[in-house]
């Protein structure tokens, strides 16, 4: 079972890098043929880091709002009570 939950976080590990590197890409052939350098210049003075992680607020609300969506989309189901539960609750009574 260790074995197995640390092959799932590592992997969670290496699409998160991937997707990062993508988003990277993807905004540099975007920005860069546009307005010159782009949002991530070789020169930070040069660059517009304040786009770029306003992109990455605006990826972060539409991620909490599928959250709070799924979250209320959520219901516990109803377990069935136990035997033992049931005897005990019959002593009681």
């Amino acid at each position: 079972m260790k074995t197995m939950s640390t092959g799932l976080f590592l992997t969670a590990l290496s699409a998160g890098f991937f997707l990062s590197s993508f988003i990277v890409s993807v905004v540099k052939k975007v920005t860069g043929t546009r307005y010159g350098q782009g949002w991530l210049a070789d020169n930070i003075n040069q660059g517009r880091l304040d786009l770029f992680y306003a992109l990455f607020t605006i990826l972060s609300f539409i991620n909490l709002v599928a959250f709070v969506k799924c979250a209320l989309w959520y219901k516990p189901k109803k377990t069935k009570p136990t035997l033992q539960m049931e005897a005990i609750n019959e002593e009681r009574c």
